[in-house]
């Protein structure tokens, strides 16, 4: 069979395969975006809530019910992770108590 055309639907499986080429290629770059948002958020929650105790639980309990790796690998991590790791969001909370005892004196 011959392709003729942009309107032969003999080409969809080549289109198919293109986009899959390109999603691959930019998936990395999606999840750093998405990462980033991520950390805003988890940074926003603790600015709001003053809460790192708080913020740690239920990081646990979702990482538990979920059943997610708490430290994935880092190319695991940067090629499709689209939250920051729990470790990352543990670290993020600690360092926010840290600046919140300072800022006390």
């Amino acid at each position: 069979m011959e392709y003729s055309g942009l309107s032969d639907p003999a080409g969809l499986p080549l289109l198919g395969g293109i986009l899959a080429v390109l999603l691959i290629g930019i998936s990395p770059v999606l999840s750093l975006f998405t990462r980033k948002l991520e950390k805003q958020a988890d940074e926003f929650a603790l600015n709001i809530s003053q809460n790192p105790s708080a913020f740690r639980t239920a990081m646990t309990r979702l990482v538990n019910q979920n059943l997610a790796e708490a430290e994935p690998s880092n190319w695991l991590e940067r090629l499709t992770q689209d939250h920051p790791s729990y470790t990352q969001r543990i670290r993020l909370a600690d360092e926010f108590e840290k600046r919140r005892s300072v800022d006390r004196g």
